[in-house]
C-alpha cells in the first residue's frame, strides 16, 4: 500500500480535486438578467423560503444594470431536491442590503434564467 501511495500519489491528489470541483461547482446554473436599474450586489439561494437559511452571497462583485451573470450552484442541491419537486428559493439584494426582488424556480433543469425588476413596495 506505501509503495502504491508513494507512486500514484500525484494522480490521486488529482482526482480528490477534481471530485471536489465537481461536487461544488457541478450543479444548476442560475443566470440572473438585472433590468432593477440598480446594482445587484447579494444573491442568495435555497431549498427553503426562510430567510435564516440564505446561505451565502453566490456574487463576488456586483452586478450592474443592465447585465447579467451565471451563478453556478453547488451539485449538493441537485441532490436535495429531485424531479418535479424541485423548488429554489432565489433573493436579490441591493448594496445596503434591501431586498430587490425574490423569485422561486420550480421542476427540471440545469438553467434557471432569472430576469430581476425591481418589486412594488
Amino acid at each position: 500500500m506505501k509503495n502504491f501511495l508513494a507512486r500514484k500519489w500525484k494522480w490521486l491528489l488529482i482526482g480528490l480535486v477534481a471530485l471536489g470541483l465537481f461536487v461544488q461547482y457541478g450543479g444548476m446554473t442560475v443566470a440572473v438578467v438585472n433590468h432593477a436599474l440598480m446594482p445587484i450586489c447579494a444573491v442568495h439561494v435555497s431549498t427553503s423560503p426562510d430567510p435564516a437559511d440564505w446561505g451565502p452571497n453566490r456574487l463576488r462583485n456586483p452586478i450592474p444594470s443592465p447585465q447579467s451573470r451565471d451563478i453556478p450552484l453547488p451539485l449538493y442541491m441537485n441532490f436535495l431536491k429531485t424531479g418535479e419537486n424541485r423548488v429554489f428559493y432565489v433573493w436579490a439584494l441591493d448594496c445596503d442590503g434591501e431586498l430587490i426582488n425574490q423569485s422561486l424556480h420550480t421542476g427540471k433543469g440545469s438553467l434557471f434564467l432569472w430576469e430581476v425588476t425591481r418589486s412594488s413596495p
